[in-house]
């Protein structure tokens, strides 16, 4: 049978009221073929026919339609309700579909846990994508997922990882990498990856990269690490942008260190993806001059779009500049505002704490400052900057009375790396504080 002829034969059953034929011509119409112009309002009425009388595929290709505003108006509640009908009635894609509107929350009262339902039942009919589905809900979507649910989504990524499915390679190969429910395999994170990386996943053959760059799971070989990185970049991974410009910044895989090269680098990576890191590394070389001329306001500039457009490192850096007008006019409120929220996302931020000290002291509040200076020590006993800060505080009673002793311990822990330490040492004003502790 001919094509023509194959499709007034298809034409003849439909319009004769047989359901499966209806529902055939209306999959031709909806995604066309060598022999079918794409009719996606001829498809939608083809489809309804054939629901009406049943057929579970028609069902759920309408709801789908229907949902999605395909081929004429969209109307989610009647598409949710025949994907529903047709999922009930055990069509295995149905029940996919309505696993994933309920993972996106367009059905009222269903969450990630009928989601779940859905998908298992799904991956009980064949349906093999479900089991993809299923492994990221249970590992990406979950808000706190358990060892065993991260362990169940290993083995649903393992097993079609092992028929060589893209994605589930990248997946999986996650799981070894950070031990997600299995135990950390740098080995076998390689091996994913590179299967994931050879069908062109931009973000395996990012990580395939980090592997080489770091020697995890594979020799440390960081002109390998280079290549991958600039393919990546090729396919669409923007991170690997800054991966590049780092390299240059570190004279790393091969190529000569060019402060320039690596300037240039991440401010294409910022005119091109708006990224935040690429930002932040803007706002470095701004204020230490490498690659470009020195300038701290737009240093200071640069900072701030960083912390104020979601990145989350360093956050002391801006509160720092506002502390001492670098770039920008002092501004202790704004200050304090930033140095907060360092130590609010880093309680060990001592940086930031040695800076609340400094915004404290400058208030006047030397017992608040005191407390900030303290906290740091406990951090890094040896921090010598709070060690004199303290010491100062002790030896002049700013904080309440004087205690010669502590101002001691202080200022001699300090001694080895400041000469202000030193200096106050030998003073006058210590001898004759110490001088009155001994009378």
């Amino acid at each position: 049978m001919d094509q023509e002829t194959g499709w007034k034969e298809l034409m003849r059953q439909a319009k004769s009221g047989d359901a499966e034929a209806q529902c055939r011509l209306g999959c031709k119409l909806d995604f066309g073929d060598d022999e079918t112009e794409c009719d996606k309002a001829a498809a939608r009425e083809w489809y309804r026919r054939a629901a009406e009388q049943g057929n579970l595929t028609a069902m759920n290709n309408l709801g789908l339609m229907l949902k999605n505003g395909e081929g004429g108006p969209a109307d989610l509640k009647a598409g949710l309700e025949l994907l529903s009908r047709a999922a009930e009635a055990g069509d295995e894609y149905a029940q996919r579909n309505c696993g994933k509107a309920c993972e996106r929350g367009e059905i009222p009262g269903a969450g990630l846990a009928e989601a779940e339902r859905w998908y298992r039942l799904a991956i009980a009919g064949g349906h093999r994508e479900a089991i993809f589905d299923l492994g990221y809900l249970l590992s990406d979507l979950l808000p706190s997922p358990t060892a065993e649910q991260l362990a169940e989504a290993a083995q649903l990524y393992r097993k079609l990882a092992d028929e060589g499915d893209c994605e589930a390679c990248y997946n999986l190969a996650v799981h070894y990498d950070f031990g997600k429910g299995v135990p950390v395999n740098h080995r076998l994170a390689v091996k994913y990856y590179r299967i994931a990386a050879a069908q062109g996943h931009d973000m395996a053959t990012y990580n395939l990269g980090c592997s080489y760059e770091h020697g995890r799971g594979v020799r440390q070989d960081r002109r390998k690490a280079l290549s991958l990185y600039r393919r990546a970049l090729e396919l669409g991974d923007h991170w690997a942008c800054g991966k590049i410009a780092y390299f240059y910044y570190e004279g790393w895989g091969g190529v000569r260190k060019s402060y320039r090269k690596s300037f240039e680098w991440n401010r294409n990576y910022f005119l091109k993806f708006r990224d935040v890191h690429a930002a932040y590394n803007l706002s470095v070389a701004y204020y230490s001059g490498r690659g470009v001329k020195r300038n701290l306001r737009k240093s200071f500039l640069w900072t701030k779009y960083a912390f104020t457009h979601g990145y989350s490192k360093n956050l002391n850096d801006l509160g720092y500049m506002y502390l001492k007008g670098i770039g920008t006019e002092k501004n202790p409120e704004r200050a304090e505002y930033w140095l907060e929220k360092a130590v609010a996302a880093n309680p060990d931020d001592d940086d930031a704490l040695y800076n609340l000290g400094l915004l404290a002291q400058q208030a006047g509040d030397c017992r608040k400052a005191a407390a900030y200076f303290t906290r740091v020590l406990e951090i890094d006993p040896q921090d010598p900057y709070s060690h004199y800060r303290l010491g100062r505080i002790r030896l002049f009673g700013l904080d309440g009375s004087p205690d010669p002793a502590a101002a001691g311990f202080h200022l001699e822990a300090a001694r080895k790396k400041l000469g202000c330490a030193r200096r106050l040492l030998r003073s006058k004003r210590f001898q004759s504080r110490m001088g009155e502790k001994t009378e």
